[in-house]
């Protein structure tokens, strides 16, 4: 998914969009019906303007903002720093790609539950675009 940055606060997935190539690929912020998915990592990257690639840097107000990661009401990360995307956590995430969170316990998404990304609390005004990865695999029933 592709979210411009706005404001203080962004929703990076949001309700009532649809599918886009190249933008986003969930309806509603939703799964489809008998779609599950195995998410195993997210990725976050960030580019100042509105095109070229994803692989600059976060701006201060970015590093500085936190973000939630929530499966209907279930909160998954709560208000954790951006940062955590750059830099690894106290040994956590040490060996992985620029701009990844690998999860030591994969989180089943199912069907027709919301999944939220907001990324808040950031202390100046946000500009510029991040692309949100979910990593993972699809699980479809025979």
């Amino acid at each position: 998914m592709i979210r411009e940055l706005a404001g203080t606060s962004t929703d990076v997935i949001k309700k009532n969009e649809k599918s886009e190539a190249g933008l986003r690929n969930i309806d509603d912020a939703e799964l489809a019906e008998n779609q599950y998915f195995l998410l195993s990592a997210i990725s976050l990257q960030y580019r100042s303007g509105n095109s070229g690639r994803f692989d600059e840097l976060f701006p201060d107000f970015l590093a500085n903002a936190v973000f939630t990661f929530k499966i209907a009401t279930r909160e998954i990360m709560s208000k954790n720093p951006v940062d955590m995307f750059q830099s690894p956590v106290f040994g956590y995430n040490v060996n992985r790609d620029f701009g990844v969170i690998i999860l030591n316990n994969p989180k089943l998404i199912v069907p027709k539950k919301t999944i939220s990304f907001d990324i808040e609390d950031a202390p100046a005004s946000m500009s510029g675009q991040v692309k949100l990865k979910l990593i993972g695999t699809e699980i479809k029933s025979y």
